[in-house]
């Protein structure tokens, strides 16, 4: 079971525009960048979900081939995201 951040105010693309960097369709190999981590905003059909990926074997869960939902990722400032996840990979308290 992932991490993922539910956004005040506007949509979740909206927030990951406004404090993320897009990297694309096709996820990087890293899931973390120097302060960031990566965000994977998941379209399920009836809803949007956005995914901290927070450890690579969460990006190689979020990346298997048979998992054909679109998918836009992004890297957000680890400040952030720091709410969302559980004491145990939170570095910033």
């Amino acid at each position: 079971m992932g991490y993922y951040l539910e956004v005040r105010g506007g949509t979740k693309k909206e927030f990951l525009d406004v404090h993320g960097e897009l990297v694309g369709h096709h996820p990087p190999e890293k899931h973390e960048r120097d302060d960031d981590l990566l965000v994977c905003l998941v379209n399920n059909g009836d809803f949007m979900a956005t995914a901290i990926v927070y450890s690579e074997e969460e990006l190689a869960r979020f990346n298997r081939i048979s998992d054909t939902r679109p998918k836009l990722w992004y890297y957000v400032d680890r400040a952030l995201l720091e709410e969302f996840l559980p004491s145990n990979l939170r570095i910033l308290s």
